[in-house]
């Protein structure tokens, strides 16, 4: 065809970057103006999988305050070398890679812990409220790393915790 009528094609498909499959999880799309690289995403994933791992744990074990911090810390550490190996075994080995796994993992850690650290000094009502404060500043930190900002990010984001915590809620109850 012509290279005129070529035109409205060859714009689409400049609008937006390629990632090579030995630099994420898979190939994807991966919009520029978005800022949403390797590292950002393992950082997302990461934070998003131990919060709704905390909450779990916060919302389990609400009658046995004295044993979240140490659940936590555990699930962190087991979440840490799980979710980095994960990421570094399922991609090339090299250095970017190694670090984006990292990151995911430390993330994943530290999203687990620190709703936690309350437990370490209160107990009960404060301690959960403490941990649901820090909860939602985490919350707030995952919606700030996403490409999409604003109400869409907040919804989704808070939306998936909530769901988290309504079955664990739920399964608490059996």
């Amino acid at each position: 065809p012509p290279r005129s009528t070529l035109f409205p094609y060859t714009t689409l498909f400049r609008s937006a970057v390629y990632v090579r499959p030995e630099t994420f999880a898979g190939p994807e799309m991966v919009s520029p103006e978005a800022g949403a690289t390797p590292t950002r995403q393992a950082v997302i994933l990461g934070a998003a999988d131990g919060l709704t791992l905390v909450v779990g744990l916060l919302l389990g074990m609400r009658h046995h305050s004295g044993a979240v911090f140490a659940a936590a810390l555990s699930a962190g550490l087991a979440e840490l070398v799980g979710m980095s190996a994960a990421l570094w075994l399922s991609n090339t080995r090299n250095v970017k890679n190694f670090v984006v796994a990292m990151s995911c993992g430390v993330m994943t850690a530290l999203a687990c812990v620190i709703p936690a650290l309350p437990y370490l000094f209160w107990g009960g009502t404060v301690a959960l409220s403490a941990a649901l404060a820090l909860l939602a500043a985490l919350g707030a930190f995952i919606c700030w790393m996403r490409p999409e900002k604003g109400t869409r990010a907040a919804l989704e984001t808070y939306g998936l915790l909530l769901a988290a915590g309504a079955l664990c809620f739920a399964a608490t109850l059996l």
